[in-house]
């Protein structure tokens, strides 16, 4: 009887018709290839206790100079900074002073709280402190609260934990306040009208008529400027968090910056950069040499600004090596530093290749490579298309509406680049994954809820966040589950023509491949592309399994492999199966 190999190249390959998938990969969910093998990704645990509050959007790891490691968090509501498995609220403060006399109201059997404060600029979500207020018969409001409601320009209502035993008013004159930066959207909303827009924007009750304008949702840019870390959320100015004074103190405003879309350090020369600086989203705006709290431009300073003379606003920037990459709606840019009278040079590298989304580039070793508008492509002096084999799966599915929540990750030591994306029918958030495996020249792709990622270049382990507020500790050597369940993995093959497909053939034994396991091997067998498949197995495999017998029996033979076995580890080698014929049908 022949033996026959089966080998089969690495990358998935969903665009493909049934004749085109012919050995290769079809399907995959939660799978990296590894030297050209298949095998699970790396099992992930929580980080914290609890989850912090808001989406997660943005994440940057640093180490401060007596070596704590620190990685800061920007969700959609908060600013924190993670050390150990603590995380501490570090969002700026807007607004701080004392309350007039007698601030409170409370109703009796309510836990409903009244706040009186004159123009106070609040709304629903924004996190209030209080402090020094006086017993309001059972009520004391000391502490932090979420604003619930907004009763009018200078009255808003917060929960307090337990009912007020009476109706009436109180607190003394004396009830410090201090507000935390108002909250931002966690979804895009396009061509909005009745209700949109900030507090006091036009009349109560009255209808906004629709129109093509986006609320974007929140994204922090985040940098450490030395061991201090430097934040600013989209559409604001830049704020400044000290290491050296602890993480008991919320990060300040850095008054003399500008408002900008997003903020970038040029790391060599140390120039701090607005990108759509002022509400101009064209606008590039940097500080003087190594003094962000310094804008002005002048003989003595390095400060200074350039305009953007294609595209209508700038989308995204990332940093390499050599040169900073900025990319609008339409084309990229390159920002170098050359010093003297102009201090940064200025030049198109491409048309037509904006970037997805303001974080859909990463860089490695000096290339950028970036989720485009239905393609995917990479810069290394030149821009260019990536060969994808997954072009229409992803962007036939992607939710264009949110196409910022989109996020990359790169995990170095298994040479993949990971992009999060939200589907169609993923309910508006990410929900699914594209990755690149730059070794292998493979793609695959899966389902995993990722709002945020950063590398193991601080911390020993990748971490990523989800749109609960969960922060994982990725790819850790000892766990290879999801946190305590099934990963769910699987990969399936196109169709194979057995002997050619010229005739009928009948696979009687495989000789398994395999590192680790079980793992459930099962075949799918028909007679012609178009027909129906019949299934054989699953049969339970690991290392140690010397043969199976799946009698299959067709022209055309597909294999998936599934892992459903929490804390298992398994990698599918180049089996050998017994193949001969059995006549024509």
């Amino acid at each position: 009887m022949p033996f026959f190999p089966v080998e089969i190249p690495p990358g998935v390959y969903p665009d493909l018709t049934p004749y085109g998938a012919e050995g290769k990969w079809l399907s995959s969910n939660r799978i990296r290839f590894r030297d050209g093998l298949p095998e699970p990704i790396g099992g992930w645990q929580k980080l914290l206790a609890s989850p912090v509050l808001g989406v997660p959007r943005s994440m940057h790891s640093w180490s401060e100079i007596d070596g704590t490691k620190n990685v800061a968090v920007g969700t959609s509501t908060k600013l924190y900074t993670v050390q150990g498995s603590t995380a501490t609220d570090i969002t700026p403060v807007r607004d701080s002073g004392t309350l007039g006399s007698n601030p409170i109201t409370i109703t009796s059997g309510s836990a409903l709280v009244s706040i009186a404060d004159t123009a106070h600029g609040l709304q629903a979500g924004d996190s209030a402190t209080f402090g020094g207020a006086a017993a309001v018969d059972n009520v004391t409001v000391d502490g932090e609260y979420i604003v619930t409601s907004i009763t009018d320009d200078d009255n808003y209502v917060i929960t307090y934990t337990t009912t007020a035993d009476s109706s009436t008013s109180g607190g003394g004159a004396s009830v410090t306040y201090s507000y935390q930066l108002s909250i931002g959207v966690d979804s895009s909303t396009f061509s909005f009208g009745f209700g949109a827009g900030s507090w006091n924007d036009s009349t109560w009750n009255t209808a906004r008529t629709a129109s093509n304008t986006t609320l974007d949702l929140r994204i922090w840019s985040m940098m450490n400027f030395g061991e201090d870390l430097l934040a600013s959320p989209r559409g604001y100015g830049l704020y400044v968090w000290d290491a050296s004074v602890g993480i008991g103190t919320p990060a300040a405003v850095v008054s003399a910056a500008p408002t900008a879309e997003l903020f970038i350090l040029s790391p060599d020369d140390r120039h701090v950069i607005a990108l759509g600086a002022g509400g101009d989203p064209s606008k590039i705006q940097w500080c003087d040499q190594g003094d962000y709290t310094n804008w002005t431009q002048s003989a003595s300073t390095t400060a200074g600004e350039r305009q953007l003379l294609s595209g209508s606003k700038i989308v995204t920037a990332l940093v390499t090596k050599t040169e900073i990459i900025i990319w609008t709606d339409v084309s990229v840019h390159s920002l170098r530093f050359v010093g003297g009278d102009f201090t940064f040079d200025l030049s198109t590298i491409g048309d037509s290749n904006g970037a997805f989304g303001i974080a859909a580039p990463v860089e490695r070793n000096g290339v950028a490579f970036w989720m485009a508008n239905g393609t995917f492509q990479l810069y290394d002096g030149t821009i260019k298309d990536m060969a994808c084999s997954m072009l229409r799966h992803v962007f036939d599915d992607i939710d264009r509406a949110q196409k910022d929540k989109v996020t990359t990750g790169m995990f170095e030591t298994r040479q993949e680049i990971w992009w999060f994306y939200p589907s169609a029918d993923g309910g508006g958030e990410n929900d699914k994954y594209v990755k690149y495996n730059w070794k292998d020249n493979a793609w695959d792709f899966g389902d995993l809820d990722r709002t945020s990622y950063i590398d193991s270049d601080v911390f020993s382990a990748p971490l990523a966040t989800d749109a609960s507020g969960e922060i994982y500790e990725h790819e850790l050597s000892d766990h290879t589950d999801e946190d305590g369940a099934a990963l769910g993995e699987f990969i399936e093959s196109g169709d194979i023509d057995i002997s050619n497909g010229k005739q009928v053939a009948f696979m009687n034994r495989l000789i398994p491949d395999f590192v680790g396991g079980p793992v459930d091997i099962t075949f799918k067998s028909r007679m012609t592309p178009g027909s129906t498949q019949v299934s054989y197995g699953p049969f339970n495999v690991q290392a140690s399994t010397t043969n199976i017998r799946p009698r299959v029996r067709g022209r055309r033979v597909a294999v998936r492999l599934d892992g459903d076995v929490s804390g298992v580890y398994w990698r599918f080698g180049r089996p050998i199966a017994d193949i001969e014929p059995d006549g024509e049908e």
